[in-house]
């Protein structure tokens, strides 16, 4: 009697866990859904901001690209030139920053490897964190990009995004580099 009392207690007390179990779960669940919400908002801000035209269009002076076994592209230095292709109808932005520039080479590197792009695959399959180098000054990027690699060829075509707090004619937009390579 005591040992079915006794398993009795066991099974009431792991019902009970349970369902404490449950109810967290479901906090989980409402916590995730708001985490969804900001990750949607943040991915259409991504979305917009790649869709705008660029500031500056550059090709990669040189460039360090890591290729694993599974196809994986990562690039890990890209080297650009100040000597950039401007946006036209945002003269004055664009000199302001090559001016912080002083004609100094533009330098993207990234220590982490590429993911997947989800947010953008509409135009972009990968997305790289990583620094870019200005002059003196060093910022956090995302590069945005596309990459391709045979025994012949390897190339990319993509985005650098960065903030420049400083320039006061961004008026708090991003600064895009479309760049390209090819090796």
């Amino acid at each position: 009697m005591k040992k079915l009392f006794y398993l009795l207690g066991i099974i009431l007390f792991s019902f009970t866990m349970s369902c404490r179990g449950g109810e967290n779960n479901e906090d989980t669940t409402d916590v995730k859904t708001v985490v969804s919400a900001d990750d949607t908002q943040n991915k259409n801000q991504i979305i917009e901001t790649l869709k705008k035209t660029p500031l500056f269009y550059a090709k990669s002076e040189e460039f360090e690209c890591i290729i694993d076994k599974l196809g994986g592209f990562s690039i890990i230095n890209i080297v650009i030139s100040a000597d950039m292709s401007t946006d036209k109808s945002r003269k004055r932005t664009c000199d302001e920053i090559l001016k912080s520039i002083a004609g100094e080479k533009i330098v993207f590197n990234s220590g982490e490897e590429s993911q997947s792009s989800e947010e953008t695959t509409e135009v972009y399959r990968l997305k790289q964190k990583g620094k870019i180098t200005l002059g003196e000054n060093e910022f956090s990027a995302d590069f945005y990009f596309n990459g391709k690699s045979n025994e012949n060829i390897t190339s990319f075509h993509g985005k650098i995004i960065f903030a420049m707090p400083s320039i006061q004619s961004l008026n708090g937009e991003k600064v895009i580099i479309e760049v390209k390579g090819k090796k």
